[in-house]
């Protein structure tokens, strides 16, 4: 199980076990989604039912997945991380 396996400690808290800071980071990263995939050319409407999954190609997903570490980093930066080096 990821949760057991996880290096930080927060990663094994469930969502309602998170600090606030954490529990805004998950709530930034789903506000982002709709822009991602607006840039990357999809169009988000609203559900009217059953719909099928969304499957993307490996290459969007690489793409998407660089954004969000971007948006990441400066959500971090942003409330006083520092990079140190290993």
């Amino acid at each position: 199980e990821y949760r057991k396996t996880a290096s930080s400690p927060e990663a094994r808290l469930s969502y309602n076990e998170l600090s606030e800071e954490y529990k805004e980071s998950c709530r930034a990263q789903v506000k982002s989604i709709e822009k991602k995939l607006q840039k990357a050319g999809y169009v988000t409407v609203p559900m009217r039912g059953p719909g099928e999954p969304l499957s993307l190609p490996p290459e969007l997903l690489e793409e998407l997945a660089k954004d969000e570490h971007e948006r990441w980093n400066k959500e971090r930066k942003k409330s006083g991380w520092k990079r140190v080096r290993r």
